[in-house]
């Protein structure tokens, strides 16, 4: 018993001494990287550039393995610019990856509320007047529909000249937008003729976007069951009567030579 006694003493004793070492190191190690400026505000020296900057989110991230250590060692400069050259060094593994994290459901819900707001916040028409030359280069990826003038007179028909989503109609979408109502891939990378194109008017072209069709529509305000089911219909039956007789052909999409770009090609 005495033993028993004495030994735990001693692995007391020393856990006690391993404490007060680990807060000496730590309190030195902050002593070295930290300092008080005249304002009374913590400052941190970078370990990379050697610069000292306020401890706060505004010049350095934080520690997101371990939280508990709070603020990296490098600044947010730094930091964005390591990743950056990092990124181009492993350019073919950073698209792999952020294609990945972008298949996320999360992710592509956060996403289409980004996009949401810029357009509320009138960014992306910014964005667009200040830069026509991208806007201009974009133009040329976009994929084009193999639809006659006479398919697309039929098509409208069939709709009554209406968006095949929200329902608004051909007259209402010129004196909203000032043009006639877009033609939707209803699956953006299925068939390119009329067997995979629905009106749509311009709010509801650009939102829909590369998202599943009936996933998409069935989170919007205006969705309704009734026109769900006609889109559905007209993709897999009711095209048949309509469609004419054309070359058969693929859509194949390729990656450009600067491998940061895609076209199509039949």
């Amino acid at each position: 018993m005495f033993w028993t006694s004495l030994i735990s003493h001693k692995l007391d004793i020393r856990r006690e001494f391993k404490i007060l070492n680990r807060e000496e190191y730590t309190q030195r190690q902050w002593n070295e990287y930290h300092k008080i400026n005249i304002n009374n505000i913590v400052e941190r020296i970078c370990t990379q550039c050697g610069e000292w900057k306020e401890e706060t989110e505004n010049f350095y991230m934080q520690n997101k393995s371990k939280p508990e250590m709070g603020f990296g060692s490098w600044c947010k400069t730094c930091t964005i610019k390591k990743n950056n050259e990092r990124n181009y060094e492993n350019y073919d593994r950073m698209i792999a990856s952020q294609i990945k994290y972008n298949k996320k459901p999360e992710r592509k819900l956060a996403m289409r509320e980004r996009s949401e707001q810029q357009r509320k916040d009138g960014k992306q028409a910014i964005w667009q007047r200040n830069n026509p030359e991208k806007i201009k280069f974009y133009s040329t990826l976009h994929r084009y529909h193999d639809i006659t003038s006479s398919e697309e007179r039929d098509l409208l028909k069939v709709f009554d000249y209406k968006c095949a989503y929200c329902g608004l109609t051909e007259e209402e979408h010129k004196e909203k937008f000032n043009q006639k109502l877009h033609n939707d891939h209803v699956d953006n990378k299925g068939y390119n003729d009329l067997r995979n194109d629905v009106p749509a008017c311009g709010s509801c072209h650009y939102r829909k976007w590369a998202f599943p069709m009936e996933d998409w529509y069935r989170e919007q305000e205006y969705f309704t069951e009734e026109r769900l089911a006609f889109i559905i219909w007209w993709t897999s039956e009711g095209y048949k009567d309509y469609i004419e007789d054309k070359p058969p052909y693929k859509i194949k999409r390729k990656q450009n030579e600067d491998k940061k770009t895609f076209h199509y090609e039949l």
